[in-house]
């Protein structure tokens, strides 16, 4: 039995339906999108200033070590002679 063609109205109602899945999907992609962004920029801003809390904290250790080096480097040649 040979099967019958589509009809245009047939193909049009598909492809309308298409459409829609489309038109949703991009909708859902969007709203995605647009919660990772607020997301990231969230995150880069905390990371921020964590990288420059690190930053600080090496840098006071860098001058502690420099200050007591050279507070103990003399010490220990003049007592150990």
């Amino acid at each position: 039995m040979a099967e019958k063609p589509y009809s245009k109205r047939e193909i049009d109602n598909i492809v309308i339906g298409l459409k829609d899945q489309i038109t949703g999907f991009e909708k859902d992609t969007r709203e995605s999108l647009a919660r990772i962004e607020i997301q990231t920029t969230q995150h880069n801003g905390r990371m921020k200033r964590l990288e420059l809390w690190q930053a600080y904290v090496f840098g006071f250790c860098a001058c502690l070590s420099l200050m007591l080096l050279s507070i103990l480097i003399p010490a220990a040649f003049a007592y150990f002679p």
